[in-house]
């Protein structure tokens, strides 16, 4: 079957912590043969840690958005029709959010000019898998409805994927087909 995009399409992984969102992005980077951008915060915050650095500030955050809307852009000149995006700002003002009881304003402003896209949001039913950058281990479900409420109340497009990996995939490659048809 021939894969038709809209010129320069969002696909976006988000949710909380330890739900599948690498996993997924990466299979469907390969799948629609398309730009990904992997997850920003996480190479940030790695080489960080790597350099003794183990906590994070608020700047720390409003950089990893700046670095993100910036791989983003990088994708699309790679000349490609779909970008595939392991999480984007929706995530970094969620954690905004949690971390410190408020939302930068920097975050919502460039949130407000990001490119239009569509979201999967990856419900946390896998098992969580320990990580030194992970912080939410039983809060998941909670985060999973503050996702799935934003994503509402700013009129997204989106859908959620749960279950097993082949299934998880399979859904979302459908998900896709169906949103870029």
């Amino acid at each position: 079957m021939e894969k038709k995009f809209l010129k320069q399409s969002i696909i976006c992984l988000t949710g909380p912590e330890s739900s599948g969102k690498t996993t997924l992005a990466n299979q469907l980077a390969i799948h629609f043969d398309a730009s990904l951008v992997p997850e920003v915060a996480r190479s940030y915050l790695e080489e960080r840690y790597q350099r003794g650095i183990t906590r994070y500030r608020r700047t720390d955050l409003i950089e990893i958005a700046k670095l993100q809307i910036r791989a983003e852009e990088k994708a699309f000149a790679e000349n490609k029709d779909l970008v595939i995006c392991d999480t984007d700002l929706l995530v970094l003002r969620i954690w905004h959010e949690e971390k410190y009881g408020f939302v930068d304003p920097s975050i919502t402003e460039m949130m407000e000019n990001m490119r239009q896209r569509y979201y999967i949001v990856t419900a946390p039913d896998i098992p969580w898998e320990k990580d030194v950058l992970r912080e939410s281990k039983y809060d998941r479900g909670r985060l999973l409805n503050q996702y799935l409420k934003l994503l509402a109340q700013n009129n997204s497009d989106f859908k959620k994927v749960s279950g097993e990996q082949d299934f998880r995939l399979k859904t979302a490659i459908n998900i896709i087909n169906t949103w870029l048809q």
